[in-house]
C-alpha cells in the first residue's frame, strides 16, 4: 500500500511538472496572440487557471514525499535525529491530519454542488470543467493524507539508527 500511494504521488507530481511546462507554453502564445495578432481567447487563459491548480493541489504531496515542503529547520537542527523525528510525528498527528479532515470536510459541499450542476466558466467561451478543477481540492486533502500515512509509518517502524 505505500510503493501504490508514493507510485501515485510520483506521477501526480510528474504531471504537475508537465503543466508547468505547459503553462509556460500557453503564456507565451496567450502574450504572442494578444500583442502581435490582437487576438484573445478566454479558454486559453483560463487554461493557465486550470494548469497552475493543478500543479499546486498535485504535487504538494509529491513535494511532502521529497522534504521539499516548508519545515521549521530553526527549532529541529537542535534535536538529534530521535527528537526530530518525534517534531514531525506530532506535526503529522496534530497538524497535517487535523487540516487535511478540515479541507475535505469544508470542500466536500462545495464540490458537490459544482458536480450536481456541472459548473461551467461564467464566460461564454470558458472552458466547461470547473467542477474537475474543484474536485482538485479534496483529491489535494487525500494525497496529503495518505503521505502523511505513510511518512508516520516511515518514523514509526523504519530501522532506527543507533
Amino acid at each position: 500500500m505505500i510503493k501504490t500511494i508514493n507510485t501515485i504521488n510520483m506521477y501526480l507530481g510528474s504531471f504537475s511538472m508537465w503543466c508547468s511546462a505547459f503553462m509556460v507554453f500557453t503564456q507565451c502564445v496567450i502574450i504572442l496572440l494578444r500583442y502581435v495578432f490582437n487576438i484573445n481567447f478566454i479558454w486559453m487563459q483560463e487554461s493557465l487557471l486550470y494548469a497552475f491548480s493543478a500543479m499546486f493541489l498535485l504535487s504538494s504531496a509529491w513535494a511532502y514525499r521529497q522534504d521539499q515542503h516548508v519545515r521549521i529547520d530553526v527549532i529541529s537542527d537542535k534535536f538529534s535525529e530521535r527528537g526530530q523525528k518525534a517534531i514531525d510525528g506530532a506535526g503529522i498527528l496534530l497538524i497535517l491530519f487535523p487540516m487535511c479532515f478540515v479541507i475535505v470536510a469544508f470542500s466536500w459541499r462545495y464540490v458537490l454542488q459544482s458536480w450536481a450542476v456541472l459548473e461551467r466558466s461564467n464566460e461564454r467561451s470558458g472552458l466547461p470543467f470547473i467542477y474537475i478543477l474543484k474536485t482538485l481540492i479534496i483529491v489535494f486533502a487525500l494525497q496529503l493524507l495518505l503521505q502523511g500515512f505513510v511518512k508516520l509509518h516511515e518514523i514509526l517502524f523504519k530501522k532506527r539508527d543507533m
